[in-house]
């Protein structure tokens, strides 16, 4: 009697739309800088002052982070550019700055006509062993231990101009990496930084984007869940595929839906697809009509995230 219980319970939230196909989506989305620039550089500087060479690394880490310093330096540079048409110079490998360093950065400055400098003084790229799981074999009652590591990027980064003071930060970011069986009694050795050098460049690079984002224009990665019940299967179908084009169209049709909570949500996917096309504005209309047919949660967050 109970699984027959069961089974109609389930026959009926499934009947009810009660159970979402809801999806979530990521995508990247423009980022306004945290401080403002004023007056606006004339020509920044992107120096890479560590030297990597002083440090002896053994295992050809040594020539993995010579180029992931050049690759700092090119990124930065076309970044900054392209989003901003700030002139930009990389000096690549220059290792005299020592003593006084705001006063060779000055000097420096002056030397290359430029009015702002960002000099990377050093970096790191290493794996973090986060935790260890242990499970027990059924059969034969063993424990197996499993260590997870993060790979972690460090940079430090100082941000000059003609007439302030250095704003000096180290920037630290890691993401999930791998995992590796433990022996038991023994430490796990974590992967290797030069076997893995294609995560190790691009942390590097993300952990310099997430810099860049303080005092420039750029981007970021955005995810949101979609609301959805019964009804919405089109235009998931077309999530699904990532037609992105025929979704929206799919959710302007749901918004004319006699439910008002039904309506709610599709003016709410609106909304995340026109984000998805920087169409900040069509976002926010999208919103107020979606909080106007009924109080979405999901709706009022993104509302107070979005909006001017």
């Amino acid at each position: 009697m109970k699984n027959i219980f069961t089974a109609i319970v389930i026959m009926l939230l499934l009947q009810s739309g009660c159970v979402s196909p809801s999806r979530m989506v990521t995508y990247l989305v423009p980022t306004k800088p945290v401080y403002t620039l004023s007056p606006a550089p004339q020509k920044i500087i992107i120096v890479n002052s560590f030297d990597v060479k002083a440090k002896k690394f053994r295992d050809n880490k040594e020539e993995l982070f010579i180029a992931i310093g050049n690759e700092l330096l090119d990124s930065a540079a076309g970044r900054i550019h392209d989003k901003t048409g700030f002139i930009t110079e990389a000096v690549y490998g220059y290792t005299s700055i020592a003593g006084n360093t705001d006063s060779m950065v000055h000097q420096l400055l002056q030397q290359k006509n430029a009015t702002h400098a960002i000099i990377i003084s050093s970096y790191d790229v290493y794996f973090n062993q986060t935790h260890v799981e242990v499970t027990k074999d059924a059969y034969t009652k063993s424990k197996n231990r499993k260590a997870f590591y993060d790979i972690v990027s460090m940079i430090s980064f100082s941000f000059y101009g003609n007439d302030s003071l250095p704003k000096k930060i180290d920037m630290a970011w890691s993401r999930p990496h791998s995992s590796r069986t433990v022996v038991s009694g023994l430490l796990a050795a974590g992967p290797n930084v030069v076997v893995q050098k294609d995560d190790a460049r691009s942390i590097s690079l993300d952990n310099l984007q997430q810099y860049l984002n303080y005092y420039f224009p750029g981007q970021k990665y955005k995810t949101r869940t979609l609301m959805a019940e019964k009804g919405f299967e089109r235009m998931i179908a077309a999530v699904d595929n990532k037609d992105y084009v025929t979704a929206l169209a799919e959710a302007k049709i749901l918004t004319t839906d006699a439910s008002k909570y039904k309506a709610a949500m599709a003016f709410y996917d609106c909304a995340v697809f026109y984000e998805m096309k920087w169409q900040t504005a069509e976002a926010l209309d999208n919103l107020r009509m979606s909080l106007a047919s009924f109080p979405l949660q999901p709706a009022k967050d993104m509302l107070l995230e979005i909006q001017p």
